[in-house]
């Protein structure tokens, strides 16, 4: 009854009394210091700590998939690229950004820009939905505009990270993580291109692909 009265809809408290609820119970059976209580104490913390994964936001019937051809697939790698590039606002640089200078400085008024990052990020997923995919690629692209979009989600927890610490700052690293892995399926893409002989000249919006190629 305890632990289902310290939930609430702030995470950080509700991971906070959950702890010293399960500290005290542990402590009533004369456990608390030895270590397999500690570790199944963190365990149970980290656990509510963690978000559960949701439902895609896009499948494969969302995509416009096309047939495959050289013409086609240079097509797709340029408009790729260049939704990308167009699409500013959707960086990592600036979310970091915001976020040092508000945990540094403690102001909210720091957050401010996330919102519209965050925005900039479901813009690009969007994009990239209606962007016509060879019919080779569409997995990876399914894959990665599913990023793109998870990315979008995590902006709501990072503002608040302020008043929720726990959430915010949960919602930072799996943007890091996102990150990452949205960088691995930018640089199969760049192969996939690459493998099926796309070249792309300098003036060319995806002459960027060259940047996630190994060197």
């Amino acid at each position: 009854e305890l632990l289902q009265e310290a939930q609430s809809s702030n995470l950080t408290s509700t991971v906070a009394r959950s702890l010293l609820i399960n500290l005290s119970d542990a402590k009533t059976q004369g456990l608390g210091d030895d270590i397999p209580t500690q570790e199944k104490l963190i365990a149970q913390a980290v656990a509510q700590a963690g978000t559960s994964n949701s439902e895609p936001a896009y499948v494969t019937s969302d995509l416009q998939v096309v047939p495959q051809t050289t013409a086609s697939l240079r097509t797709y790698g340029n408009n790729f690229m260049a939704e990308l590039k167009g699409n500013t606002r959707a960086n990592a640089a600036d979310t970091y950004m915001a976020m040092g200078y508000a945990l540094d400085y403690g102001d909210k008024s720091k957050l401010a820009p996330l919102s519209t990052i965050g925005e900039a990020y479901e813009s690009l997923a969007q994009a990239l939905a209606e962007t016509p995919v060879p019919a080779t690629l569409a997995p990876l692209h399914l894959s990665t505009i599913n990023k793109f979009a998870e990315m979008s989600a995590t902006y709501a927890d990072m503002n608040l990270v302020l008043e929720d610490p726990l959430r915010g700052l949960g919602g930072l690293e799996r943007f890091r993580l996102l990150q990452s892995e949205t960088s691995r399926l930018l640089t199969n893409l760049a192969q996939e291109l690459q493998r099926n002989g796309i070249l792309f000249s300098t003036t060319d919006a995806g002459a960027t692909w060259s940047v996630f190629l190994p060197q």
